[in-house]
């Protein structure tokens, strides 16, 4: 019998788009597509897997045309940012503080 070889995903050598980020509101986080308006991270980077995501969930997000749709990418990366950095600030803090007390002891 010939061995059945099992297909990988990772095998598959799926990127990520520029262009999902504007058709989609989906933009990449280490290795995954993630969703701007819900935070959601879906398993595989495929358009068909993104572009479900999109109209299912986010249907009313095809209303917004031009600028408006520009401005609220923008706000949702800004937010998406920002809260991300709320996880490494208190990493610095604590490094800093560590520091401190090494020199007055």
């Amino acid at each position: 019998m010939a061995s059945i070889k099992k297909r990988k995903v990772d095998a598959e050598c799926r990127i990520f788009q520029g262009k999902w980020t504007n058709d989609y509101f989906f933009v990449e986080v280490k290795g995954k597509p993630v969703c701007l308006v819900c935070r959601d991270a879906l398993a595989v980077m495929k358009k068909a897997n993104i572009e479900r995501h999109y109209s299912t969930k986010h249907a009313q997000m095809d209303d917004l045309k031009g600028q408006a749709r520009l401005d609220k990418l923008n706000a949702l990366r800004r937010s998406l940012v920002s809260q991300q950095a709320v996880f490494a600030r208190p990493q610095a803090n604590q490094d800093n503080v560590t520091h401190v007390s090494f020199k007055v002891s």
